[in-house]
């Protein structure tokens, strides 16, 4: 049985035990109904369930480059093997097998899978969708980032050789529509325009990053995972910092996402846990057997709208939990 943490007197707590993909999982939430007061009166209670676990799908054809469908006389099911990155919008799951060396869009209507044959996926890939739902894939051995339609065309690629050391993460920006690469090799963000071109740096401002391994875009800005000194940066667009997350309370992050009730969440890797930040206040754990000697399951988290999603590579799934809003607080 996991560790459960103790909150301070007066929080909230909801505990729920839900599956981890072989690995057994304990979320506590706790929320501070003072702090939570302050920026939304009324809130209620927030949890996490168990919605859907997707392990895979029908197999559809392959989505070639120029957009066509081809269908071969491969498996009718394919069972992933090892997912490694994972994106959502509405019915739309992109997942990255790295197993199966295959970019996929899953449909949640139809359980069907499409293969994307023009797009790698292999260790550093990770995956955003845009407002169009097209997805942009970051390829960080090919330092670049591909961005296909939903039908699998190849619509822009976003490279930029004299100022992409090694991208590590990418995020949208869907109030500008600059595309974000996190760079861990010059600690720094690059943030290309729509029409595919390098635009801008963002350093922040007053002091250096230690080691830029995650990034997000979230309600108060950019969110900058330093992994070199264990906290999340939140900067605005010019590189001003607002405010630090996680300082004393993050052991081995190595990705982070965001949503837009302003949860941040944080993958540690050594701990194979998620902590969900409500705010700027620590409020929730989702905590499974540590496994130092061995691979950490969750590879990837996402969210999109009031779902989060986890790419478990050995357990060969991609697990959804669903936020769920309880009565309001008194």
């Amino acid at each position: 049985m996991p560790r459960l943490r103790r909150w301070a007197t007066g929080w909230l707590a909801i505990t729920l035990v839900l599956g981890c993909g072989g690995c057994g999982a304990l979320l506590e939430m706790a929320q501070d109904a003072g702090a939570d007061a302050a920026s939304d009166p009324g809130r209620g209670s927030e949890t996490f369930v168990t919605w859907l676990t997707i392990t895979g799908g029908n197999f559809g054809g392959d989505l070639t480059p120029a957009g066509k469908l081809e269908k071969s006389g491969g498996p009718a099911y394919v069972h992933f093997v090892f997912p490694l990155a994972v994106a959502a919008r509405g019915a739309d799951v992109y997942i990255a097998d790295a197993g199966l060396g295959k970019l996929f869009r899953y449909d949640l209507s139809t359980h069907t899978l499409f293969a994307f044959s023009g797009a790698r996926a292999e260790a550093g890939v990770r995956l955003q969708v845009g407002l169009d739902r097209s997805v942009y894939v970051l390829d960080s051995r090919g330092r670049r980032v591909q961005r296909f339609n939903r039908d699998g065309r190849l619509l822009q690629v976003h490279e930029d050789d004299g100022n992409l050391g090694e991208p590590a993460d990418l995020a949208l920006d869907t109030e500008t529509g600059e595309v974000l690469v996190a760079d861990s090799l010059f600690n720094r963000l690059l943030a290309y325009r729509p029409a595919g071109r390098f635009s801008r740096l963002v350093l922040p401002k007053g002091e250096p990053l230690g080691k830029v391994t995650g990034l997000a875009v979230g309600p108060d800005g950019f969110y900058v995972l330093d992994s070199g000194t264990r906290r999340i940066v939140v900067m605005d667009r010019l590189g001003g910092i607002l405010y630090i997350l996680g300082q004393g309370d993050l052991v081995d992050p190595v990705e982070i996402a965001a949503d837009r009730g302003n949860r941040t969440y944080a993958l540690e890797r050594r701990t194979n846990t998620i902590k969900v930040f409500a705010g700027r206040r620590l409020a929730a754990e989702i905590a499974g057997t540590p496994v130092p000697a061995g691979p950490w399951a969750i590879r990837d988290i996402a969210t999109d709208e009031s779902f989060l999603y986890l790419a478990n590579g050995p357990g060969a799934r991609i697990e959804v939990l669903r936020i769920m809003r309880g009565p309001r607080a008194p």
